[in-house]
């Protein structure tokens, strides 16, 4: 694809355009008691503004920022099907922030990188905070592959994670460069991808707040792969 290829891009931003439209709509018949519901919907946000961000970057063909974004919506595909599953996956993806920032917080404090002061005193409450029974439920959140594996997905995950990372994190740097140099960014194939991952975390989000689970063969018609062997 050229990046004069209007057929794509218009075709893009028109899909774009749909699934904006359907944010607005989810946000008006939202279920406010539903904080599930809630976090689907601002997953679809998140992948909406990604999907923005990458129009933006393969217009101006910057293939380098523009693979990391496209790496971002794949991990945000598997994250939001393994959490459409079951109310126990959606409950676990919703405080898997909260749980890494204790984490990081515990590590923080007990490898001395920081105090925590009484906010009227100031004096120092480490040792309060680390014994908080908050501090508990501090963990990773689960693996990408370890979500994909139980959501029956693991194919894409083998097929696709480890090649992006490579790019994402700048560890194929000399083979990423030639390729520019010498054949011009990879803004089609990044694009096909954002492409296919945010309409199947419309497709995902849409029916999970609907009450409907999505079916496989509905996203290998949207991704054009096989998601299981």
């Amino acid at each position: 694809m050229g990046l004069d290829d209007e057929e794509f891009w218009n075709t893009f931003r028109a899909e774009l355009a749909a699934i904006e439209q359907e944010i607005g709509r989810l946000r008006t018949v939202l279920d406010p008691a539903n904080p599930i519901h809630e976090y689907f919907l601002h997953r679809l946000m998140m992948a909406c503004e990604n999907a923005t961000g990458a129009d933006l970057l393969g217009s101006a063909s910057l293939a380098t920022p523009l693979t990391a974004v496209a790496r971002a919506l794949f991990e945000s595909v598997i994250v939001t099907y393994w959490a459409s599953l079951n109310d126990e996956n959606a409950t676990e993806a919703m405080t898997a922030a909260e749980r890494e920032l204790l984490r990081i917080m515990r590590n923080t404090i007990t490898k001395g990188r920081a105090n925590i002061l009484h906010k009227t005193t100031r004096e120092i409450e480490n040792e309060a905070v680390l014994n908080h029974p908050m501090m508990k439920e501090g963990r990773r959140p689960k693996r990408f592959d370890e979500m994909a594996e139980e959501a029956g997905i693991k194919n894409i995950y083998d097929t696709f994670y480890g090649f992006l990372s490579l790019f994402a994190h700048g560890t194929a740097s000399k083979i990423h460069m030639d390729a520019i140099l010498s054949k011009g960014p990879p803004i089609y194939e990044n694009m096909s991808l954002v492409r296919g991952c945010v309409k199947a975390i419309s497709l995902i989000s849409k029916n999970r707040i609907e009450g409907r689970q999505t079916d496989k063969s509905d996203l290998e018609k949207i991704l054009k792969v096989k998601l299981t062997n």
